[in-house]
């Protein structure tokens, strides 16, 4: 067994030899057995490949290792669903000491009424991205379907008849430079949610993100009452 041990600068793995089982030998008088055997993979799940062989019919062959990864992507969308961004933005307490997120206990002076999302990738993925949010919390994120949320809006792209800004196209990748998406709620919330869609081109090549950064303009929480109708009674 060549136990992978550890990585050179490379990123490729060290091996150890090691036997895995006592064979009989001629040189010590016994009749030569085979076990003929040939794996790869992480055997002792430590992240680094090992590689199981046995003698090949005493032919005087060898084995020679060479480790490479081979990325192959579904082609259905990802979709890379954001923590609440209440829970994700730096807080200054009143202290001076920074913290992640907003207290629950102060929450109500600072829901969110505006959201910027700024996204970079790599050069060495392709295919498509939008940028989608969703108001209020989502109840189960094993089911979303990213057409069911509203696109984030392009600063770019502006409704010459109006000045405002219009929802973002799907973007091409790689993107040059970092692309920035924003959004003014109707209404402050407490718990939105970003979702960042990946479109792969094919098996081969997908979108690869660098770096997401979420910043959000808040507002005290509000209360808005309709239909309210008051009615006399005896009790």
């Amino acid at each position: 067994m060549f136990k992978g041990t550890s990585r050179d600068t490379t990123g490729k793995p060290k091996f150890t030899s090691l036997e895995l089982v006592k064979g009989s030998y001629s040189s010590e008088n016994k009749p030569p057995y085979d076990f003929d055997a040939g794996a790869i993979g992480d055997l002792d799940n430590d992240g680094i490949p090992d590689f199981v062989a046995a003698d090949g019919n005493h032919s005087g062959n060898f084995y020679k290792v060479i480790t490479k990864t081979v990325q192959q992507y579904v082609t259905e969308p990802g979709i890379l669903l954001s923590d609440y961004l209440t829970n994700l933005v730096n807080f200054k307490l009143p202290d001076g000491t920074m913290t992640r997120g907003i207290p629950r206990s102060v929450l109500q002076n600072y829901f969110v009424y505006a959201i910027e999302v700024e996204v970079s990738f790599t050069n060495d993925g392709s295919g498509k991205f939008e940028i989608r949010y969703s108001k209020s919390a989502i109840k189960d994120p094993t089911i979303i379907d990213p057409k069911n949320f509203p696109l984030m809006l392009d600063p770019n792209k502006i409704d010459p008849s109006t000045n405002q800004w219009l929802p973002m196209d799907p973007k091409p990748v790689p993107f040059n430079g970092s692309f920035k998406a924003r959004v003014i709620l109707s209404t402050p919330s407490p718990d939105p949610q970003i979702l960042i869609v990946l479109y792969p081109d094919n098996q081969n090549t997908a979108p690869h993100l660098k770096s997401v950064v979420y910043r959000i303009w808040t507002k005290p929480a509000t209360v808005e009452i309709k239909g309210f109708r008051w009615l006399k009674s005896a009790w």
